[in-house]
C-alpha cells in the first residue's frame, strides 16, 4: 500500500546495454517457451491463482486489499491478470475493477460513469438510469458523515412492500473480521468501507419493466438487484461486462447496441499494437497478456474514435486507513 518499501532487486540500476539486453529477450523467450514451462503455471496450492479463470493476483497491493474487503465474495472472480489501462495499473474482477492510485493506494473504479457503463440494457436486464434529482442532492464525497446520512434516507430495506434488504446489503458489505483478522481495528470505519466500494446511491429503487420481480437500486460504483421470486439481494457483475465490451467475447446484444460509440467497444485485438484495436482511443493502455487464452470475438463494425477522459478512480474516504479494509457481501 502506500509508503510500500520497493525490494531492493526491483531498484533500477545502471542502464544495460544493448547486447546484454537482447541477450536477456531471448533468455525469457527460451524459459518461457521451454517444454513443461508456462507463464501460466502455478502451484496448486497458491491461494492467489484462481483456476476457474486461469488468472492470478499477482499484484501485492491489489491482493492485500481483495483479501481485507472480502475476496471473491464481494468482488467475484479475477477475469483479468493486471494490466494498464489509460495510465493506471488496473484488475478486472467479475463485479469491480481495482486500480493503483497515483499515491500507491488501491481503490476501485467507478464503473457507472458515463464515459465507462452508463448504460442500462444489459443482458436482457433493464436498469435504472442516473436520477439527476439524487445527485443534484447528494452531499460532497468528503463529508462521510453526511454521505452516510444520505445512504440511510436513500436506500430502503422495505420497498413498496418488499423486503429488498439494501440497506442492510449496504452496511453488511464490510465485515470486521476480514477488515481486521488480527481484531484490532475499529468498528466504526466499517460503514466508510461500505461507502468505499458502492458510492452514494444514484437512482431510486426501480423494477424491471420485462420482470416485476427484479428490483434494482443504482449506486455511484455497483448496482445492488433483489429477485423477489428467491428473496436473494446481490450485486451485478458490472465489471465483467467492461470486459466483455472490450473483447466483445460473451457481450449481450443489448449492451452492444447501446455501446458501439464507446472507445473500449471491441478493443481486444491481441495481434494488434499493445493489444488493441484502435489504440488511439485508449491512450496509457497495453492489453497484451491482460486476458489470457481468450481470442477476441470477430467484428465487421468499426466506430471512430469518441474520445473521453480517463476513467475516474473513487477516492479515498475521510477517516479511511489505505491499507486493510473490509469485506463486502452479497453473494453472485
Amino acid at each position: 500500500m502506500a509508503g510500500m518499501r520497493v525490494p531492493p532487486h526491483l531498484i533500477p540500476s545502471a542502464p544495460l546495454s544493448t547486447a546484454v539486453l537482447l541477450a536477456l529477450v531471448v533468455l525469457a523467450s527460451v524459459v518461457v517457451n521451454a517444454p513443461g514451462l508456462s507463464a501460466q503455471s502455478f502451484p496448486p496450492d497458491d491461494p492467489r491463482y484462481f483456476p476457474q479463470t486461469g488468472v492470478r493476483i499477482d499484484d501485492d497491493r491489489f491482493w492485500d486489499y481483495f483479501q481485507h474487503r472480502g475476496g471473491a465474495r464481494t468482488f467475484g472472480l479475477p477475469v483479468s491478470q493486471t494490466f494498464q489501462l489509460l495510465g493506471t495499473r488496473v484488475q478486472v474482477f467479475q463485479r469491480h475493477v481495482l486500480q493503483l492510485r497515483p499515491e500507491g493506494s488501491v481503490g476501485v473504479l467507478n464503473l457507472l460513469t458515463q464515459d465507462v457503463l452508463p448504460y442500462t440494457h444489459v443482458n436482457g436486464s433493464t436498469l435504472p438510469p442516473v436520477d439527476p434529482g439524487y445527485v443534484a442532492q447528494a452531499p460532497l464525497a468528503v463529508d462521510l458523515e453526511a454521505a452516510l446520512a444520505f445512504v440511510q434516507a436513500r436506500v430502503p430495506d422495505v420497498w413498496e412492500g418488499e423486503p429488498v434488504g439494501f440497506l442492510a446489503a449496504f452496511f453488511g458489505t464490510v465485515r470486521y473480521e476480514e477488515a481486521f483478522p488480527e481484531g484490532d481495528g475499529e468498528p466504526g470505519l466499517l460503514p466508510g468501507f461500505a461507502l468505499e466500494l458502492w458510492g452514494l446511491p444514484t437512482s431510486p429503487p426501480t423494477r424491471d419493466p420485462r420482470n416485476n420481480a427484479f428490483i434494482y437500486q443504482r449506486f455511484q460504483r455497483g448496482i445492488m438487484h433483489h429477485d423477489a421470486s428467491t428473496g436473494q439481494t446481490q450485486a451485478l457483475l458490472l465489471a465483467d461486462q467492461l470486459k466483455a465490451l472490450l473483447t466483445g467475447v460473451n457481450l449481450p446484444p443489448d449492451l452492444e447496441a447501446e455501446a458501439r460509440g464507446s472507445r473500449f467497444y471491441r478493443q481486444y485485438r491481441p495481434d494488434g499494437p499493445l493489444g488493441l484495436a484502435r489504440p488511439l482511443e485508449l491512450p496509457g493502455t497495453n492489453l497484451l497478456g491482460a486476458f489470457p487464452g481468450l481470442s477476441a470475438a470477430p467484428s465487421l463494425v468499426l466506430v471512430p474514435p469518441p474520445g473521453g477522459a480517463p476513467i475516474p478512480a473513487a477516492p479515498p474516504l475521510p477517516g479511511t486507513p489505505p491499507a486493510p479494509g473490509p469485506a463486502p457481501a452479497l453473494a453472485a
